[in-house]
């Protein structure tokens, strides 16, 4: 289209657009169309294929074993992946964040108006929560301690 344009349309991409036009348009027969049409085909093959399952359980007693994508899963390794993500979520945050620092906040009783949608209000600005209005209180804390 660009060497069209170029060579015979003064470099109007429109109108070599409009010449060539024919080619890529669907129902208009062209060897575009043809090709087009067979790939409707088999797309809609694929889509009405049912697809095979990818889990299939093993212990259809106590349905703690499957195999997913032919690997074996037990229900007990998923659990003992979260608790393994729980453990390194927490030492992440009390070793690299509060570097150490026993700063706690409690959080069981944190207001969040989930109807508030001002640009900008999250429950970290919301007045009812008493424990986020000291925000430099985490770098307070490290620079009071003299190994930090």
């Amino acid at each position: 289209m660009h060497h069209l344009a170029s060579t015979q349309y003064d470099g109007n991409m429109d109108l070599a657009r409009q010449a060539m036009q024919g080619w890529f348009t669907e129902k208009v027969y062209s060897t575009f169309n043809t090709l087009r049409s067979l790939k409707h085909r088999a797309a809609a093959i694929v889509y009405n294929t049912q697809e095979l399952p990818r889990s299939i359980w093993t212990d259809r007693e106590g349905w703690s074993a499957l195999l997913y994508k032919g690997n074996p899963v037990n229900l007990d390794g998923i659990r003992q992946v979260f608790m393994d993500l729980d453990k390194q979520t927490f030492i992440q945050w009390e070793e690299k964040v509060l570097c150490g620092l026993k700063l706690r906040v409690d959080y069981s009783s944190i207001a969040d108006d989930l109807t508030n949608k001002d640009v900008g209000y999250s429950f970290l600005s919301d007045t009812r929560n008493k424990e986020f209005h000291f925000r430099d209180r985490l770098a307070m804390a490290i620079l009071a301690d003299p190994k930090l």
